[in-house]
């Protein structure tokens, strides 16, 4: 009876340990960063730095429109970034500053999807 109770407590265990493993892959798979278009709240006094620029939260995937727009002059304030996050080591760049997003944890300002000025901005319009 104690071989048999030794053993179910055993594969039990080895069940418990497979399951946690499982799940942890599956969250995983749904706390991956996700590539587009995210809100930046820059510097007032200093728009283009991108020290000082904090990204928001995601927004699209699709280019924004209105009067925040890729085909606003880069002279203007930037309002979203848009962000190839497939190698990101992060779950997400909200909350950090453009440089360290893209320095320290690989996130790339895509420029060349961007429309507009090709600078990985949409800028607001002027008022």
């Amino acid at each position: 009876m104690l071989k048999t109770l030794k053993k179910n407590a055993m594969a039990l265990a080895a069940l418990a340990i497979a399951v946690s493993a499982s799940a942890y892959n599956v969250a995983d798979k749904f706390t991956t960063a996700q590539s587009g278009w995210y809100t930046v709240t820059p510097d007032p006094d200093d728009h283009d730095n991108q020290n000082s620029q904090i990204i928001g939260s995601f927004v699209s995937e699709t280019p924004p429109v209105g009067n925040c727009s890729p085909e606003v002059l880069p002279a203007e304030k930037p309002c979203q970034i848009l962000l190839d996050l497939s190698l990101f080591s992060q779950t997400t760049p909200t909350g950090m500053n453009v440089a360290e997003a893209v320095n320290t944890y690989d996130a790339i300002i895509d420029e060349a999807n961007s429309g507009g000025n090709e600078d990985g901005y949409a800028r607001t319009e002027p008022e």
